[in-house]
């Protein structure tokens, strides 16, 4: 059941514009799907690895965790609704579009939407970076990490009753009895 990597992340902006120049400029990823709201980009055999969405809500972004099959995905919800979290099972459409089999969906203690996934669609052609760069070191890693800041630490480790860490990932959440180790 274990969480294996990073695979994607969403975020929003008004100044999509000036974030594809970064993303493509500066960061060296690839712009693979450009709409008048939307921006899609690689960063490895993947079909996406960042949408930047600017019809989403200023401060909303989400994040995808990778696991290795749809027994894994079908475990971590599991795992979760026993503690308590609410889990979405996402209809196909919006596993479409961020080009996985299938997804399921569930908010941390501070918020923030966390998606986990299997099955992440590969691309038909090589990575073909947005600067002059050899590339990234993703693979079985995914994307690397992320951290999220809260306003009140405190009182996030608080609300946290139990984490769950699945390999390079950790999940936190509020079940009703158990403590935090």
């Amino acid at each position: 059941m274990a969480v294996q990597a990073l695979g994607y992340l969403g975020i929003s902006t008004q100044n999509i514009d000036q974030w594809s120049d970064f993303a493509t400029r500066q960061l060296g990823l690839q712009l693979v799907d450009r709409t008048a709201s939307c921006r899609a980009f690689r960063m490895d055999d993947r079909r996406q690895r960042v949408i930047v969405d600017k019809e989403r809500p200023d401060s909303e972004r989400f994040f995808g965790w990778e696991v290795a099959d749809a027994a894994s995905l079908d475990a971590l919800a599991g795992k979760l609704e026993a503690a308590g979290v609410a889990v979405r099972r996402e209809p196909a459409s919006l596993a479409d579009q961020r080009f996985v089999r299938d997804l399921i969906s569930f908010r941390d203690p501070a918020g923030n939407r966390l998606e986990a996934f299997c099955g992440p669609s590969l691309a038909d052609t090589p990575f073909a970076p947005g600067r002059s760069i050899s590339g990234f070191r993703t693979g079985a890693e995914g994307m690397g990490h992320v951290v999220l800041m809260v306003a009140d630490f405190e009182a996030a480790l608080a609300s946290t009753r139990i984490c769950w860490v699945f390999g390079s990932a950790i999940i936190c959440a509020r079940p009703k009895s158990v403590s935090c180790m």
